[in-house]
């Protein structure tokens, strides 16, 4: 997703998600197995949760960085419009 968006892919990051990956993929995996997937199914909706896990952290960081940027501009004074 980082080179689609341009950034240069540098190794801390291949490292980073070399090690959140498995993490994610054991929660997605606890997650299927709670409801009562086993075998190809739970392999099946492990992966499916561990790639769409990546693009829930990416949409919720971009929404979270927004609202950031949106808090750091300044307030409209009383002369100007927005009042």
């Amino acid at each position: 997703m980082l080179i689609k968006r341009g950034v240069k892919v540098r190794p801390i990051l291949i490292l980073a998600d070399l090690l959140l990956l498995p993490m994610v993929a054991l929660i997605a995996y606890s997650v299927a197995h709670q409801f009562g997937a086993t075998g190809e199914a739970a392999a099946l909706l492990t992966a499916l949760g561990t790639v769409g896990a990546d693009r829930l952290v990416q949409f919720y960081m971009d929404r979270f960085f927004a609202q950031i940027e949106r808090a750091e501009k300044p307030a409209p004074g009383p002369d100007e419009p927005g009042n």
